[in-house]
């Protein structure tokens, strides 16, 4: 996360003294709400970047080792799409399509 700097507006710091003459060339004063709101804005919010070398160490994501449970889903939706096979008929079609949602969620558990 970058820390955050305030630029402070060029109205705020210092100025040196304006002879009489230069006086005319400055511009106006702004004397009513509208006038300095429509003026744009001078106060930025500037992002600091650190420098390289503090910057921490990078480290490696953590590989998810595949879990027994993900194993258990795949091997038992094949188990209920080979029983699918087997039995055939409407029931086999029943069976065989719980089958392949139930290894096909497996599978997901175990390449999340």
């Amino acid at each position: 996360m970058l820390p955050i700097v305030a630029v402070a507006p060029a109205a705020a710091q210092e100025r040196p003294a304006v002879s009489s003459e230069a006086a005319d060339t400055v511009g106006p004063v702004v004397s009513s709400a509208a006038e300095r709101l429509s003026r744009p804005v001078t106060d930025v919010l500037l992002p600091v970047r650190q420098p390289a070398s503090a910057a921490p160490a990078e480290v490696a994501p953590a590989v998810l080792a595949p879990s027994a449970q993900s194993r258990a889903f795949m091997v038992a939706g094949a188990a209920l799409f080979v029983a699918g096979i087997i039995a055939g008929g409407d029931a086999g079609a029943v069976l065989m399509l719980g089958g392949a949602g139930i290894g096909a969620y497996g599978v997901y558990l175990h390449f999340r």
